[in-house]
């Protein structure tokens, strides 16, 4: 490929997620990511149509949007996923239809037994937090998605 966007991903991620783990020491940042929210959303739509890896960023995104309120990052992290879900799966039976494949429904399944005990750790865990372990994880991913290019 001419360009690698999985990498470039990656960095964003890694950048982003130190810039708000650190959020005091950039401030600017913070108030040029509220005048733009239009264009991110914008942004986070085109990651996810190009890579399928949009889902960190608008994770990321939400616990930003929603003041630190897990409860209502969590809306926006659900209501992001079920749109970009159902768009993208919509093209899929569109355009391809006789290509799928149900024989890994099972992770189904294993997302609906996980959901319960999350539950107990999403409700034990405060605001500030839920939002750190978030950018954490981001971080993480990031990462990790640089070293399989190693």
């Amino acid at each position: 490929y001419f360009f690698d966007f999985k990498f470039l991903v990656a960095i964003l991620l890694i950048l982003s997620s130190i810039l708000i783990l650190n959020k005091k020491k950039f401030s600017s940042f913070r108030r040029i990511f509220f005048k733009s929210k239009k264009l991110i959303l914008i942004a986070i739509g085109c990651v996810h149509g190009l890579t399928n890896m949009g889902g960190s960023f608008l994770a990321i995104y939400s616990t930003l949007v929603s003041h630190g309120i897990k409860e209502v990052a969590r809306y926006y992290i659900s209501y992001g996923y079920l749109i970009m879900g159902t768009i993208q799966y919509i093209l899929v039976l569109s355009l391809s239809f006789e290509f799928l494949n149900f024989s890994k429904i099972y992770y189904v399944l294993l997302a609906i037994l996980i959901y319960f005990p999350l539950q107990k750790i999403f409700k034990n865990l405060d605001d500030k937090k839920f939002s750190r372990y978030i950018n954490l994880i981001a971080l993480f991913y990031g990462f990790v998605i640089i070293i399989s290019y190693l």
